[in-house]
């Protein structure tokens, strides 16, 4: 072999080489770049996550405190009510009573 065969020879190798080189750095550039964009959309979602994360916990608070003043305002109108109806209960017995003293008033039931 003279030296412009070893030339060709070793120009071929190295072309052969570029060629297959350029698709598979090409390949290669893709992945890594998906791979970026991945981390970067976990990134974002790890994030978001936090975010509802918080606003649930706002809004448990908020349940929590909402439910507590419902509750507080049931038991506040039932003592209310309760204490109406038994002095109505009272008023209505003390006004038969009086009824029955005074007129031919008669008490149906009881």
């Amino acid at each position: 072999m003279n030296k412009e065969e070893i030339i060709l020879i070793v120009a071929s190798v190295v072309g052969s080489a570029i060629a297959f080189a350029i698709p598979l750095i090409s390949m290669l550039w893709k992945a890594f770049s998906l791979i970026a964009d991945l981390r970067l959309q976990i990134v974002e979602n790890r994030n978001q996550l936090v975010i509802l994360t918080n606003k649930v916990d706002h809004f448990d608070d908020r349940w929590e405190g909402v439910s507590h003043q419902t509750n507080q305002k049931f038991d506040h109108f039932s003592t209310r009510v309760r204490g109406d109806v038994h002095q109505l209960n009272t008023q209505v017995r003390e006004l038969q009573n009086f009824l029955s003293k005074t007129t031919n008033f008669e008490v149906r039931s009881q």
